[in-house]
């Protein structure tokens, strides 16, 4: 089980960023694109999130690295700043929808 949650991991975190791209080539190319921000949070996710599959797949497939102190802190970091990044962009959504329908209930209005 550990061996395939490894190789899953490895995978993941090789085929993330390349998905992420093309996720974010269409993305730009739509209306509305994304804000400055998000783009910048996807990049830094396209960046967080593959560290941390790999870094664990490793540790998964080589049980001895977790010995390494250093590794296993680079791995709980990567997933810390993953998560933190994951949870910006949910915040920047929801602030987005909102200001929308503020914008839609002020044209509504008359205004």
């Amino acid at each position: 089980m550990r061996t395939a949650a490894g190789i899953l991991g490895l995978v993941g975190g090789v085929i993330f960023p390349i998905a992420m791209v093309v996720w974010l080539s269409m993305r730009l190319n739509r209306r509305p694109a994304l804000r400055l921000p998000q783009a910048v949070l996807a990049l830094a996710l396209n960046a967080a999130l593959p560290a941390a599959l790999i870094t664990s797949g490793l540790a998964l497939l080589l049980p001895h690295l977790w010995a390494v102190a250093a590794l296993r802190y680079a791995v709980e970091a990567a997933w810390a700043a993953a998560g933190a990044i994951l949870i910006a962009l949910a915040v920047m959504r929801l602030a987005g929808r909102t200001a929308e329908k503020r914008q839609g209930e002020g044209r509504a209005d008359g205004g």
